[in-house]
């Protein structure tokens, strides 16, 4: 089966109107995860604006990315764009960064041009320590903390070319949706503009995508949902919206739930943070386990 996945770096977005991150680590942590997930074997188009080129050019190069292909895509290219800056200035509200999140459902559009069976947007920084147990990391003993440093981001023994083979085996003819059981965004908008019922976990958007046939479908049904809350002046994050979209037919996704974004070895970065309170809990890497068989 032909798999294509897509992601997309951004930098200096800092500010009025994309309100995005400052710090430099936060780049650094983007190009070494993404040099993790070159080492899938599954193409990667990744997408970033002209200013952010060179360097990632650079990189790809430097370190062999032969899976990667860098497309240039301006943040203010999004059909969602104009809209949201619109909504922002007329309402000095929503200082967030919703056009990298909107972003991701416009280069998914873009890149839905029938050359795969499944298609998905997968985060570039998505290979870090916060979400992976270090025994899926190789070189485990040179971590620094340091964001410069590579090992630090070198989970492999997750992102490897098994991992979207039987990412595709789990999504069967179907779209992925992982779900917190952790509500990361107010439901109470989501009651009051599309009357959904309760919501007892939300879609989050590491990974979005799944059988490309239904591609098209799950990004008219967003362009849809998102016009409801425009027609308000409100801004609703693109994983919400995305809630809404599995609960109106979730016969169309493949739904893998879990409780936490914490696991086993946080307490080394955090010594303090209880380990009783993963108990009997499904962990965000527990996906990643079910998947490859770990």
């Amino acid at each position: 089966m032909r798999t294509k996945l897509v992601t997309a770096i951004y930098s200096g977005i800092h500010g009025y109107p994309y309100y995005g991150h400052q710090v430099r680590a936060r780049v650094e942590r983007y190009l070494h995860s993404l040099r993790v997930l070159n080492n899938m074997d599954t193409p990667i188009i990744c997408y970033c604006g002209q200013q952010d080129y060179d360097e990632i050019l650079k990189h790809c190069n430097e370190f062999n990315l032969v899976n990667v292909q860098i497309k240039i895509s301006e943040l203010s290219d999004s059909n969602y764009s104009p809209t949201l800056k619109d909504i922002k200035d007329k309402t000095d509200n929503f200082k967030f960064y919703h056009e990298i999140d909107y972003n991701k459902l416009y280069l998914l559009d873009k890149e839905n041009n029938g050359d795969s069976d499944y298609l998905y947007w997968i985060d570039a920084g998505l290979s870090h320590r916060g979400l992976f147990l270090l025994k899926y990391n190789p070189n485990r003993d040179k971590i620094t903390g340091m964001s410069n440093n590579y090992h630090d981001y070198e989970f492999t023994g997750v992102f490897n070319s098994k991992l979207f083979p039987r990412i595709n085996d789990f999504v069967g003819d179907k779209l992925l949706s992982l779900q917190n059981t952790l509500l990361a965004h107010n439901p109470d908008i989501l009651l009051k503009i599309y009357e959904c019922g309760v919501i007892s976990q939300m879609s989050v958007g590491g990974i979005i995508g799944g059988k490309s046939e239904h591609i098209s479908e799950f990004l008219t049904d967003f362009k849809l949902a998102v016009d409801k809350p425009f027609e308000k002046d409100i801004i609703i994050n693109h994983e919400a919206i995305m809630t809404v979209l599995v609960k109106n037919k979730p016969e169309m996704y493949e739904v893998f739930k879990f409780d936490t974004w914490y696991h086993n070895d946080f307490h080394f970065t955090s010594p303090d943070f209880p380990l009783t309170e993963l108990d009997n809990k499904v962990h965000f890497v527990h996906f990643f386990e079910k998947t490859l068989g770990l």
